[in-house]
């Protein structure tokens, strides 16, 4: 039987997950990114977990995202600064976030020092850690920004080396399939990516990606001790425009 410490972890895996989700949202057919709005909704052990995305332009090339998940043992707020390079290359410039959960608060923050080549990671309550950047290194939420730049320029592999909770990790993707996928909107041309868990045997994350909608995310489903837990679209924009299912456009 699930013990509550391990169904409090599974909680606080699946809202990081869908922190990490606001990643698929939208891309152009340039490569390019849009403005978006996205609401999600999902169930735990009967708890209902919300979730929004807004991503907005500050200049021609500098974007921030803000991320805001909430249920109702407390709630997450992540916000990242990044740019985009040569329409397909991400830059990050800073990452926070703030959870507070089941009674106790966390914060942790990112500043990515490109002319001096170097992170500074900012935890509440611990000293702070400056590291070298010696390649390529994204926040939890820019590296799936650049995963999404990647599927638009047909890529196949995607591996990516993401600073979290002080420590690089890397985050690998596989395409799986497309398909239409029926959602609380409709059916939606969807592509199925997974996460590869290479040392995690017993956890599997699966998104959907809107094909028609420049693959933003319809649905996540992750599993884990034989428990699956799923997260699905709601409503959304792109640029303005609703997303509407398949055999409404």
């Amino acid at each position: 039987m699930t013990t509550i410490g391990t169904r409090i972890k599974l909680l606080i895996f699946l809202i990081i997950s869908l922190l990490l989700i606001s990643l698929f949202a939208e891309v152009s057919q340039s490569s390019t990114l849009k403005e978006y709005e996205i609401e999600y909704e999902a169930k735990f052990n009967g708890l209902d977990v919300t979730a929004s995305y807004e991503l907005s332009r500050i200049n021609e090339n500098v974007y921030q995202e803000k991320t805001s998940i909430k249920h109702l043992l407390g709630e997450i707020n992540e916000k990242a600064e990044f740019a985009v390079f040569r329409e397909s290359q991400v830059k990050p410039h800073s990452y926070i976030m703030e959870r507070a959960l089941f009674g106790s608060k966390r914060q942790e923050s990112i500043d990515f020092l490109w002319d001096q080549n170097i992170l500074v990671y900012n935890k509440r309550d611990n000293p702070k850690k400056t590291l070298p950047i010696t390649t390529d290194i994204y926040d939890p939420t820019t590296a799936k920004i650049q995963l999404r730049l990647d599927l638009k320029k047909g890529k196949n592999d995607f591996s990516y080396n993401v600073m979290s909770k002080g420590k690089t990790k890397t985050y690998e993707y596989k395409i799986l399939e497309s398909e239409i996928l029926m959602t609380p909107m409709g059916p939606l041309n969807a592509i199925k990516v997974q996460r590869v868990q290479k040392e995690k045997k017993n956890r599997d994350t699966i998104f959907w990606l809107a094909r028609d909608w420049d693959y933003v995310l319809i649905k996540l489903s992750h599993r884990e001790k034989n428990e699956t837990y799923t997260l699905e679209i709601m409503s959304g924009s792109v640029s303005d425009e609703i997303i509407t299912p398949i055999n409404n456009s």
